[in-house]
């Protein structure tokens, strides 16, 4: 029986039980035992931790072309009053807009057509991906207000509310994603507002109603809101992500809805080494590998040469079998005998990942030696690179062999051994028959 099994809203070891705190995702010790209470109390708290600080299996829909929308309406889109509108607007299958001007849009007007059509069929394919998401913490009848949430699927078996501030912990990861899955309706309560801490982004929170979604007066929300029904924002209300009601009228009254876009991934690049072995003799061969690593969200191509000065009394071996896994054709340089290895520019990281450049070299004197990448040294379209502390070849003469003992020794120690036992058995007769 596995002391901490999957987490839900209890979880439980033996006759330990652990409790989710409804403020944090970390663990609460509430029942003692008797037996191996420190073991069993440790090994879950560890579990616990792991958990709190890894990302749960919140997946972000596809939205495809809702993407471009900042409202979207299935019977009618209705307004009064100053509302700003940031991004498309569109209705479908019904046509009515109303309420625009005094409303203004900053982005594309789609009522009735192709382009309506298609991207309410996208939300309605958003809605069944979040839909079908299985809930990491179950929230039924707690309150948002007062939360930190981590990326994960929170779900409610009924309706959810919101009288406060609600803050989305991005862990220091601009990808995490939130899922809020509400079964039935969801309220927003005057004021009540959600923030976004250490990374998260609005783009990536993400609102599942399964009837309609009221932010009253002056509430602010942050994500896209998909709702089964109706979407309705009173007086001074406003959205930081979309609007989109699947089966009834998104209805306006002073608001600004914002649509949201994700900031790109930090594509500062990464320079990195490694030796494969770390230890070799006077004269040996080890394969220096340089590892690029590319963390944004497109290709990063070397604006010019990568060149990788080996430290001195290292230098590539006789068959340097120099290679790259970087995209591009451009051919990397390492000449035998040389004190450098070469990656010409155009050569490309690809995104969100990394790829190697190897080389065979060598040393042939003993000692340590450091190879210390300074900063700028990989210049990509992405930025340059930052230092690295470098890591260390050791060149070693072949350890000694302790000493073995030959075969005549053997055979005098095991003379030596019989004779001292000789000698105790004469000794231990002597006594018996005193």
């Amino acid at each position: 029986m596995p002391l901490c099994p999957q987490p839900a809203p209890q979880v439980h070891a033996s006759c330990v039980t652990f409790t989710y705190s409804s403020v944090s995702p970390l663990l609460i010790y509430t029942s003692p035992i008797k037996r191996n209470r420190g073991i069993v109390l440790g090994v879950c708290l560890s579990a616990a931790m792991l958990m709190a600080g890894s990302a749960f299996a919140a997946v972000a829909p596809s939205l495809a072309t809702a993407d471009a929308f900042a409202v979207l309406g299935a019977s009618t889109v209705t307004n009064t009053g100053p509302t700003f509108v940031t991004g498309n607007l569109g209705v479908y299958p019904g046509s009515a807009v109303t309420g625009f001007p005094p409303g203004v849009l900053n982005g594309t007007w789609h009522t009735n057509n192709a382009v309506a059509n298609q991207a309410h069929s996208d939300a309605v394919t958003a809605y069944t991906q979040l839909a079908g998401q299985s809930i990491d913490f179950n929230r039924t009848g707690v309150d948002l207000a007062g939360l930190t949430l981590l990326p994960g699927v929170h779900g409610f078996d009924s309706g959810a509310a919101l009288t406060g501030t609600l803050t989305l912990d991005g862990v220091d990861d601009p990808a995490a994603v939130f899922v809020i899955r509400v079964a039935e309706a969801l309220t927003v309560g005057t004021g009540s507002n959600v923030e976004l801490v250490r990374g998260a982004q609005s783009c990536n929170v993400f609102w599942q109603i399964g009837s309609s979604a009221t932010l009253l007066s002056n509430a602010a929300l942050v994500g896209t809101v998909v709702a089964n029904d109706s979407i309705t924002l009173v007086t001074g209300a406003s959205i930081a992500g979309r609007a989109l009601a699947l089966n009834a009228a998104v209805t306006l009254d002073s608001n600004t809805v914002l649509r949201s876009a994700c900031n790109p991934l930090p594509s500062t690049p990464v320079l990195s080494q490694s030796y494969s072995p770390s230890t070799i003799v006077p004269g040996g061969q080890t394969v220096l590998t340089l590892t690029l690593a590319n963390p944004g969200d497109t290709d990063s191509a070397l604006t010019q040469p990568l060149v990788v000065t080996l430290p001195t009394g290292v230098t590539v071996a006789g068959t340097p079998d120099v290679t790259t896994t970087c995209i591009g054709s451009a051919v990397p340089l390492a000449v035998a005998g040389g004190n450098s290895v070469t990656l010409p520019a155009g050569r490309s990281i690809p995104a969100g990942g990394s790829c190697t450049v190897s080389v065979r070299i060598t040393a042939p004197s003993q000692g340590s030696f450091t190879l210390i990448l300074v900063p700028g040294l990989l210049v990509t379209d992405g930025g340059s690179s930052l230092g690295d502390t470098g890591v260390t070849l050791n060149v070693v003469s072949t350890p000694a062999l302790a000493s073995i003992p030959t075969l005549s020794e053997w055979g005098l120690l095991m003379l030596s051994l019989l004779v001292a036992g000789g000698v105790w058995l004469r000794l231990f007769r002597q006594s018996a028959t005193a």
